[in-house]
């Protein structure tokens, strides 16, 4: 009689759990104060946008002057609200760079923020500290390869590394592990050799020879289908952009240029052909570290790229704003002149 009971107890309550499990809930109307927002409703339906501003002297707790908001579950993401000008928004993300974000999503001004490197980058200058003043972020760390950090390990024939996971930059006195592929052996007879990272440089690593007289090279091996050869290569600060049968094709993140073949593709033997290489592609420019031009912190431009940046009044008849072009050369900052809008084709610049 009692198990027959607690059978429909559990009937009865799994149906009601696992229906209020699926659902989603709406979103009230946000509470904006300094602000407006549209379209206005009582209430939005998870998975509703809206959009919304702030008044003058004011700005989004987000990047840009109007930010869109979603209602997740009950909640809206980001949260609309509206914080003083002089406050900072959260610091764009810079590589190799940590640093614990306000749970408000936002800084007063004058708040301070500690930033941490990954292991193997260290930050330059040993500056450990931003500052948001009058609404922007001065003097943000920039996270850079330690001196004594070594790059990635060196691709060696018919060997592999193991117990691993791949990274671009390793710390002083880390150790990886290169295991020989099945017939081959070191000079030594061994199956495994480590290496270091000792002053920014690995030793020396295995090489790997055929234990048998009768072994074929990499290059005269036939290409199967890429599902012979298990898990896809991983690339770092890169994705597949395009999977075939045959091949997959690589394209490296914003910040970073790809070297090396674009395309893998699979051997018979289970190996992966050559995989390409992510390497940085930016300049950091300091706008404190030039008197001509507008402090606003740091700025990250990509090689080969022009921006233009605000300069400071430097003559007292200037009553228009002047800018400068700033291209970055193979990590290398070129700033030009400051000039105003009415320069004809920047040929009157001071």
């Amino acid at each position: 009689m009692c198990i027959r009971h607690l059978g429909f107890v559990l009937l009865f309550w799994f149906p009601a759990e696992l229906h209020g499990q699926s659902e989603t809930r709406s979103c009230a109307a946000p509470v904006l104060v300094h602000g407006l927002f549209t379209p206005k409703q009582d209430i939005y339906p998870h998975g509703a946008k809206l959009t919304y501003t702030c008044n003058n002297g004011h700005k989004p707790a987000d990047q840009g002057w109007w930010v869109m908001s979603t209602c997740n579950n009950g909640l809206w993401s980001p949260p609309p609200q509206c914080i003083d000008e002089s406050s900072c928004v959260q610091p764009d993300d810079v590589p190799n760079t940590i640093y614990s974000p306000s749970p408000t999503g936002w800084y007063e001004n004058g708040t301070k923020i500690r930033v941490k490197c990954n292991k193997g980058y260290e930050t330059k200058n040993n500056l450990l500290t931003g500052t948001c003043k009058d609404g922007a972020w001065r003097s943000m760390p920039v996270c850079e390869k330690s001196a004594d950090s070594c790059s990635e390990p060196p691709q060696l024939p018919h060997a592999v590394i193991i117990n691993q996971t791949h990274q671009e930059v390793f710390a002083v006195d880390s150790e990886v592990m290169y295991q020989c592929e099945d017939g081959y052996t070191t000079e030594q007879g061994e199956s495994m050799k480590s290496v270091t990272c000792i002053s920014g440089n690995w030793t020396e690593g295995p090489t790997c020879r055929s234990s048998s007289s009768s072994g074929s090279s990499v290059s005269t091996v036939p290409t199967v289908p890429i599902s012979n050869c298990g898990r896809h290569p991983i690339v770092q600060n890169a994705v597949v952009v395009q999977s075939d049968l045959m091949s997959l094709k690589y394209r490296c993140y914003t910040f970073y240029s790809l070297e090396g073949p674009e395309i893998v593709k699979c051997y018979s033997n289970g190996m992966w052909s050559d995989k390409p290489t992510c390497k940085v592609a930016y300049c950091v420019l300091n706008t404190k570290g030039h008197d001509v031009l507008k402090d606003v912190g740091r700025k990250y431009i990509k090689n080969g790229e022009t921006v233009e940046m605000e300069c400071q009044k430097l003559k007292f008849y200037w009553v228009t704003t002047h800018k400068a072009e700033v291209q970055c050369n193979d990590g290398e900052i070129q700033l030009g002149s400051c000039c105003s809008s009415t320069d004809a084709v920047f040929t009157n610049c001071e």
